[in-house]
């Protein structure tokens, strides 16, 4: 994919086309952020910006800014992410792209998951499904699934700490806890019933699933998905993905006590989020 986009980059530098030039860096920027390269992402997307502001063109610098936020939120600067995507919200919202105005609600909320803004994340994640089905867009929809799924997730490991943070395997069945995961479960297998999502959307959505079937205590299930992610995430170049099913086994290893497989996920996952500067991920 990347060595096409570069391709298609080096005939419009060669005519002047600054539109698709403009468009082709953000594409470039956006295959580098799954990747896990974010110092190439940075520099793509940052020209793309230049060239959109340099013309005028909104719906690109709308779909940059973005991909910058994206950048932003996986380096753990998430005050500088939030302030992205509401650049690109505000811009989406004069130019009337709905498309974008639903995406970006639903990065959005993502970011402000991890700063503890649950209700703001509720709220954003409700108007990136209304505008989605407004639009008729399934993509949209079962993206903001994704993102609804894992708000329910850490919703369910906030109402019950303790039993989140157990190392033991102690399962989360208090009554709040488990109606969350639940439904958070519901929530993320409607969204993965049909294949119309991003391969990185999808394989970590499957990752999600894992996590609330784990958490629900069902360490056999939880295994096989997280196993399965891991394969479709590596066959895919997903790097963020591969490194959060390694972390998952290693959570399920250490429940069953075997601390020395639990060892080698871990230590399979921490250079993927060093080395990519995931930092929220790498703390983790």
């Amino acid at each position: 994919g990347l060595k096409h986009l570069r391709i298609a980059l080096t005939i419009y530098e060669q005519s002047e086309l600054l539109p698709e030039m403009a468009r082709v860096c953000s594409n470039l920027g956006a295959a580098y952020i799954s990747k896990g390269e974010h110092t190439p992402a940075r520099d793509y997307l940052r020209r793309s910006l230049d060239l959109a502001e340099r013309i005028g063109d909104l719906p690109s610098t709308a779909t940059v800014t973005s991909n910058l936020g994206d950048v932003a939120q996986r380096s753990g600067n998430l005050l500088e992410a939030e302030e992205w995507f509401k650049r690109s919200l505000d811009i989406a919202e004069r130019i009337n792209d709905r498309e974008c105005i639903s995406w970006s609600n639903i990065e959005l909320a993502n970011v402000q998951r991890d700063l503890g803004k649950l209700e703001e994340a509720k709220g954003s994640i409700l108007q990136a499904i209304i505008t989605g089905r407004t639009i008729k867009s399934m993509r949209c929809i079962r993206y903001a699934l994704v993102g609804l799924g894992e708000l329910r997730i850490v919703e369910a490991m906030l109402a019950c700490p303790h039993a989140a943070m157990d190392t033991q395997g102690h399962s989360m069945h208090e009554a709040p806890c488990k109606r969350l995961l639940l439904r958070a479960m519901s929530t993320l297998q409607r969204a993965l019933s049909l294949d119309e999502l991003e391969i990185e959307a999808f394989t970590n959505g499957k990752h999600l699933l894992a996590t609330a079937v784990y958490l629900l205590d069902d360490i056999k299930r939880a295994r096989q998905i997280a196993l399965q992610t891991l394969k479709e995430a590596q066959e895919n170049e997903t790097s963020r993905v591969v490194g959060r099913a390694n972390r998952l086994l290693g959570q399920i290893s250490v429940s069953q006590g075997q601390y020395e497989q639990a060892d080698l996920y871990f230590e399979q996952a921490i250079p993927l989020f060093r080395e990519g500067g995931l930092r929220l991920d790498y703390a983790r």
